[in-house]
């Protein structure tokens, strides 16, 4: 079939627009669509750590969260704890030196500086064992 010169511009016309059309769906299917293994947005807390298995998940030790034994825990390890920085650390550990084995959680509340929210905060996250 022989075109004339007005239907040859005519369809490369169209075959350009058929590319750019076909070119931007391809660019947002990869953008939009695609899931990325690269990319991975996770609020996990403060300090958390997450490490990921050899498929790209989250391994199962990562998921569970640090248990701290407020009675060997140092500073380090306490401010692990939401909500409980550097002076309040020092005051836990302060407590602890004063009055030997912490033998409840609810000990806490004598320590300047933790209230009830605070301790029903890391209650699940701390242990008593000496």
């Amino acid at each position: 079939m022989i075109m004339d010169g007005k239907h040859e511009i005519i369809s490369k016309n169209v075959l350009l627009i058929a590319a750019a059309v076909l070119a931007v769906v391809l660019v947002g299917y990869n953008v939009f669509l695609v899931p990325r293994g690269d990319v991975l947005e996770v609020n996990v807390g403060e300090s958390s750590e997450v490490s990921f298995d050899e498929s790209g998940k989250v391994s199962s030790s990562a998921a569970e969260e640090e248990i701290i034994n407020i009675n060997t825990a140092d500073a380090e390890e306490l401010e692990k704890l939401s909500g409980i920085g550097p002076a309040t650390a020092a005051k836990i550990i302060e407590y602890r030196e004063k009055v030997g084995i912490i033998r409840s959680v609810d000990e806490l509340l004598n320590v300047s500086g933790i209230g009830e929210k605070k301790l029903e905060a890391i209650r699940d996250k701390i242990k008593l064992s000496d």
